[in-house]
């Protein structure tokens, strides 16, 4: 999990939203995401929904937050880690993925 005022290596210098500080709120959403997905798998859902709550998540992640790298990752993390019992690559790795 990411933290407040941590690195995020996908972040725009010029961007006031998405710098590469993530700032309070960009972590407070990622977490309310994340831990919603969190609570979605141990309440017994299937994987399906944790693509539905990045999916109605999305719009609120590119409008004010613009982390949608991030946020793609961490459900992947979710998924892989909880329904998969996989480790799920690094971010490094998955932004490297990214640009090939």
């Amino acid at each position: 999990m990411v933290g407040e005022w941590s690195y995020d290596p996908a972040g725009v210098t010029t961007s006031a939203h998405a710098s590469e500080r993530i700032g309070g709120a960009c972590f407070s959403m990622q977490l309310g995401v994340t831990a919603a997905q969190v609570m979605a798998f141990k309440a017994g859902c299937p994987e399906d929904f944790i693509y539905e709550i990045q999916q109605v998540t999305l719009p609120t992640i590119m409008t004010y937050h613009e982390r949608f790298f991030l946020h793609e990752w961490m459900g992947m993390q979710v998924i892989e880690a909880c329904y998969r019992r996989n480790d799920c690559i690094s971010y490094p790795e998955y932004l490297i993925d990214k640009v090939k």
